[in-house]
């Protein structure tokens, strides 16, 4: 019996623990989809038809991008990263930080210069979403990197943090350009992006200890490429 008792007092810290994360866990999911849901709805009675239409393109576009991303980065990331030990994981991540951020670069342009070109030929729609969509590129995919390293190191009470803060700084844009009068689907566009830059904050003060400069171009090659291999199944799959 002793040894029972024991033995269940060693593992009580164990579930404790699991237990908390499970519950930081399961309130990111909710604080996200139903930021996404009710995001929706006060669009959809605030707005014409054209211009959540503007937004609904944008939201989509924005989904396209978070798939690529999942796929080649996010993925690689939680399972090759999280394996490693800190030292390994810093400078995996710091790799895999860069390739975010040239890949963050190549899509805010290329939505901002097909958006003018649109807009300049009289696409009303699809014009003006991917011109406003460069901002929402710029921010939400880097805040979203940030909040899954939490979970590959286990930090979820900072993911789920991310997600809170994001959204109250994006739900209150939507509220403030509302009574302004000006609300509208780029608006809708731009609390996404606004929301991403205040959990960015909340991303890189919280994993500032996975940084790293001590990585040479033989690192960095070699994270991207085991990266890549590792996405080639995962990346089709979530697209």
């Amino acid at each position: 019996m002793q040894i029972r008792e024991k033995i269940s007092h060693g593992l009580d810290p164990f579930f404790d623990n699991t237990a908390r994360k499970i519950g930081f866990a399961l309130t990111d999911q909710a604080i996200i989809s139903l930021s996404n849901f009710l995001g929706a709805i006060y669009l959809a009675r605030n707005v014409s038809a054209t211009q959540f239409g503007v937004y609904a393109i944008g939201f989509l576009l924005l989904r396209f991008v978070r798939a690529l991303q999942e796929g080649l980065i996010v993925q690689p990331l939680n399972a090759l990263g999280a394996a490693l030990e800190e030292k390994g994981f810093r400078k995996f991540f710091s790799a895999t930080l860069l390739f975010q951020l040239l890949l963050t670069g190549f899509i805010t342009t290329v939505a901002y210069l097909s958006g003018s070109i649109l807009t300049s030929l009289g696409n009303d729609v699809a014009g003006p979403a991917l011109s406003t969509l460069w901002f929402v590129f710029l921010f939400w995919p880097l805040q979203e990197l940030f909040r899954r390293v939490f979970y590959a190191r286990g930090d979820i009470h900072l993911a789920a943090l991310n997600s809170f803060l994001s959204n109250v700084i994006r739900f209150g844009y939507l509220v403030w350009r509302g009574r302004q009068g000006s609300l509208n689907g780029a608006a809708g566009l731009d609390a996404i992006a606004w929301g991403g830059m205040a959990g960015l904050v909340v991303g890189v003060w919280g994993s500032r200890r996975y940084f790293t400069r001590n990585i040479d171009r033989q690192w960095v090659r070699k994270t991207w490429g085991e990266s890549w291999r590792f996405s080639q199944w995962t990346t089709a799959a979530v697209l």
